[in-house]
């Protein structure tokens, strides 16, 4: 029911973590942000193993290291360019 304590509970700590997340994205770049955003699955499935005990598969690993290995190289190429073309204007 509505007035029970512990949906005011799920409730209040479920507006706190949105709240806490709004202010850490202010203060994280857009990259950043992207990069959490998109881990979130793997995040869960990690979670999911380590406290309920839940059974990774190996597609379910070989998923979550595909999207880690996208975001890394998604984030490494701009990162890799804009340094090359900091170098070339210093030569």
């Amino acid at each position: 029911s509505p007035t029970n304590p512990c949906t005011f509970q799920k409730r209040a700590a479920t507006a706190l973590v949105f709240l806490a997340q709004n202010w850490a994205q202010r203060h994280a770049g857009p990259a950043q942000t992207a990069l959490i955003f998109a881990l979130e699955p793997v995040f869960a499935a990690i979670f999911s193993a380590l406290l309920y005990g839940e059974l990774l598969t190996l597609r379910t690993v070989l998923g979550g290291g595909l999207m880690l290995g996208g975001i890394i190289v998604a984030e490494a190429i701009p990162w890799h360019n804009a340094r090359r073309s900091e170098d070339d204007r210093t030569t």
